[in-house]
């Protein structure tokens, strides 16, 4: 019961091993805390827990969209879970100076709020440890920036407690210290240090590394996105006003908006929105987040390294997709092609013992598809041949009907997800208002609608682009 009720946070857990407890954090009185409430919900209404234990749950789910000021609000109302889903994004058109400065924001946002790491964990603590993830992500023509995070519900700890936690977590992307005051000059440099510390250690994760630097040369945008060496350049040139400008351009020249997944109300949303964030209405227009019109370059790039271990990286443009292709056949045939099941790993990994691991994924938001795999340098030019092979083989629809029986199954398994996990729902609910995806349902019918000759057509389409061979020592 403990286990199931209570301990849902990933910060602070509490492992039941028989009948005792074994704590992986020993705070004291957090722990007595747990417990007693637990016990006190036991005594009170045994039936309560019963029914969460049981799954009987009601599933009814109710959205809600409404603006606040200077944002937009997306609500998804369900008493499925325990926790709530929390996701605000800035949305911005991507620059040359986004790849830059996405390394530093994220960091001095999260290091600024508290003045020493003891004291943001002791206040994450009175909030019963909610879990979050700040990160940045590019999509086409848009660079996203998530404030994200699950926290339990005030159901289940204590009333005020999803006011409280709310308001913690808009802190950090609204902070009004620096809006007044600027970036600490310290906490800048500690995060730029860091910034050329990752940059300057890049090149010993090859396959990162590798997709780094193709994506230096490829012809996607009107500006060239610097490459490793460039990135520490440009990077040490920046200082705290930079970016505190940066930030500032962020809240007042930005899409924003703010996702919420859980048992909440838009009376109570609204409430602490208004506590907490001061922003103008800003229409701001965002391109479209599909580049269709990329006019890719066409080279092979060898570039030596001192490891023992070589990646061949492989990309490929994908010309005039329908939607459905778009959204559907490309994934089913990535499926097919490169992943554990897949022809590529079963022919190149398997059969000729050749690399020691190949995949494949896509971008659907430039019309991109990728291969990459770690191999020995002497067998680069086997795989490379049996790679061509392979695809033209998967064009031609030369191959086992597991092969797209398997694909399918994984799209309609990794759908099902949408349905089951709170992070999974939050995802499908952002790209149904995001970019206009289709609800769980259609999707299902459509990936049950790819043939064969959906995967052939696609691949038809397919042009390589470039080639980028980190040549190790053989």
């Amino acid at each position: 019961i403990f286990y199931h009720e209570f301990l849902v946070s990933d910060s602070f857990f509490i492992k039941i091993v028989s009948m005792g407890f074994r704590l992986t954090n020993t705070i004291y009185y957090r722990t007595k805390k747990i417990i007693n409430t637990c016990l006190f919900n036991l005594t009170r209404n045994f039936n309560f827990v019963k029914i969460n234990l049981t799954k009987e749950r009601r599933n009814k789910m109710r959205r809600l969209d409404f603006e606040g000021r200077g944002y937009d609000v997306h609500l998804l109302q369900t008493d499925k879970y325990h926790e709530v889903g929390f996701d605000l994004i800035i949305e911005k058109n991507i620059t040359e100076e986004d790849y830059i400065y996405r390394m530093l924001l994220i960091p001095v946002l999260r290091s600024s709020l508290f003045r020493s790491q003891m004291e943001a964990k002791l206040e994450k603590l009175k909030l019963y440890s909610p879990g979050y993830d700040f990160y940045s992500e590019i999509k086409g023509n848009v660079i996203f920036y998530h404030f994200s995070s699950h926290f339990i519900h005030e159901k289940y700890t204590e009333s005020g407690m999803n006011d409280k936690t709310i308001s913690y977590l808009l802190k950090y992307f609204y902070n009004e210290n620096i809006i007044k005051n600027g970036i600490s000059k310290e906490v800048f440099e500690n995060a730029k240090t860091k910034a050329l510390n990752r940059l300057e250690n890049l090149p010993d994760r090859l396959s990162v590394y590798t997709y780094e630097e193709l994506g230096s040369i490829q012809n996607i945008y009107p500006f060239k996105i610097p490459n490793t060496k460039e990135k520490k350049e440009l990077l040490k040139k920046i200082n705290e006003k930079d970016l505190y400008n940066y930030y500032l351009n962020l809240l007042n020249n930005s899409k924003i908006e703010l996702f919420l997944v859980g048992n909440l109300t838009e009376e109570e949303i609204k409430k602490v929105l208004n506590k907490n964030i001061k922003l103008n209405k800003i229409n701001t227009e965002l391109k479209p987040f599909y580049l269709d019109e990329v006019k890719p370059n066409k080279l092979l790039k060898i570039e030596p390294t001192n490891k023992m271990q070589s990646i061949l990286f492989k990309s490929y443009y994908l010309k005039k997709l329908t939607d459905f292709e778009k959204n559907y056949v490309l994934q089913i045939f990535k499926n097919i092609a490169g992943v554990n099941d897949g022809i590529l790993f079963d022919t190149v990994r398997g059969k000729e013992s050749l690399c020691y691991y190949i995949r494949s994924f896509t971008d659907k938001y430039i019309n991109s598809f990728y291969i990459y795999t770690a191999i020995n340098a002497g067998n680069y030019e086997r795989v490379d041949f049996l790679i061509n092979e392979i695809l033209e083989k998967i064009k031609a629809g030369e191959y086992e009907d597991k092969y797209i029986e398997n694909a399918k199954n994984k799209a309609l398994s990794d759908l099902q997800k949408s349905s089951d996990y709170l992070s999974d729902l939050e995802q499908q609910f952002q790209s149904e208002v995001i970019f206009d995806l289709s609800n769980i349902e259609s999707q299902r019918e459509n990936y049950e609608k790819v043939t064969k000759e959906d995967v052939s057509a696609l691949v038809k389409k397919l042009k390589p682009s470039i080639t980028y061979f980190l040549k190790g020592e053989d």
